[in-house]
Order: structure tokens, then sequence, then C-alpha cells
């Protein structure tokens, strides 16, 4: 049975699935988001495995995360694909949290969410540029692609990465391409650089490890 509640979990998700995670109502209130999270076969950015990752693989800050996306729904169109009550006559609604605000979640969980009416399944694809948007360039510190959770940042030509996750559809087995930059290179004992987080220019140059 496609999309089905509390097929998968987080914990549980396997390179190469999808999961619709849950949804909570957008501020004006007539909309869901949706949350989204897919567990990358290989990572977008990497053609090879790393040496790094593998020597590391039991530290938290070096070991792939499934990646996030979001989207919105219609309370309507959640039913007709779905099978999604989110009225308030359903009583699976919680609370949750989003930064520092409590807010209502409805918990889905449903493994590779499927389109019944486009016989498509729905996958995460991953966007790189070098042009933040507002949020972005006002939280360069959390937004900026790093190397690991609180590594260097990660830079093209200078100027920092933003990746900006899309929801997608797609057929059952195909490749999601993902539009990915190249990441200037830092050689051993070779000096690197530090970018500007307001303009993205470099300040200061450091050795390379």
């Amino acid at each position: 049975m496609q999309n089905k509640i509390n097929s998968g979990s987080l914990d549980t998700l396997k390179p190469g699935q999808c999961l619709l995670v849950n949804c909570r109502p957008t501020t004006s209130g007539d909309k869901m988001y949706l949350e989204f999270a897919e567990a990358m076969e290989t990572s977008p950015s990497r053609l090879s495995t790393s040496a790094l990752s593998t020597l590391n693989s039991d530290d938290p800050r070096f070991q792939q995360k499934a990646r996030r996306a979001w989207t919105t729904a219609t309370p309507k169109r959640m039913m007709e694909l779905f099978g999604i009550d989110v009225s308030e006559e359903n009583t699976n609604w919680t609370e949750g949290m989003v930064g520092n605000r409590e807010v209502q979640m409805l918990p889905l969980n449903i493994v590779n969410p499927y389109h019944p009416e486009l016989d498509k399944f729905f996958k995460i694809q991953i966007r790189e540029t070098v042009d933040p948007s507002e949020w972005q360039a006002e939280n360069v510190e959390r937004s900026a692609k790093r190397k690991g959770t609180e590594g260097a940042f990660i830079t093209h030509k200078s100027f920092y990465i933003f990746s900006n996750p899309t929801v997608v559809l797609a057929d059952e087995d195909e490749v999601i391409e993902h539009q990915m930059l190249d990441a200037d290179a830092v050689e051993p004992g070779k000096e690197a650089t530090k970018v500007n987080v307001d303009t993205g220019e470099i300040t200061e140059s450091t050795m390379g490890i």
C-alpha cells in the first residue's frame, strides 16, 4: 500500500529512501508545510568515497544525515494524494518546535511518498548556488556549506556555497541529477582563504591542513 502513515522513520531510513516526515499549518493557516527527508545514496557533492568521513564514521560531525526539504500543500490535496485528514478532528496532532516557536505538528512518517495521479515518487533534488536568498545572506554562519557541522566553510571561486534542497517528482528508479558547484581546492601546506560573511570576498588567508 502506497502512502502508509508510520511506514518508516528517520532512524530506519535507508540510502535512496525518501520520507514525508510531518506537516504543520502555514502562518496563514490555509495550507500545510510538508517536511521531507531523504538519505542520499551518495552525497551529491562527492564523486568518490571520502577517506576522512570513513576514518571518522563514529564522530557525529562526519556522519551523513538525511537531507531535508519543505514544500506546501492545500488540505484538499493532502486528502486526495495522501489520504491525510489535516482538520482539527484528527486526534494525532501534537506539539512541536520550529526554531524557538512552538507549533502544531502532525507526524506522518510515510516512506517513499507517492503521487498516485502522476505515478511518480517524491524525491529531493539539491541545487547549489553562490547567490544567497535574503535569509541565507542574513544567516551565513548557519546556511553556508561547511566541511562537517562545525567545519571550515566550503567555497566556489572564493564565494560561499548555498545548498538549496527542492522537492521534485521522479520515477521510482530515476537517478536525480543534483546541481553541484566545484569546491575550491585546499592543498596541504597551501594557503586557504577566509571569506567575508557580508560580501563573500576574501578577507584573510590561513594554512591548509
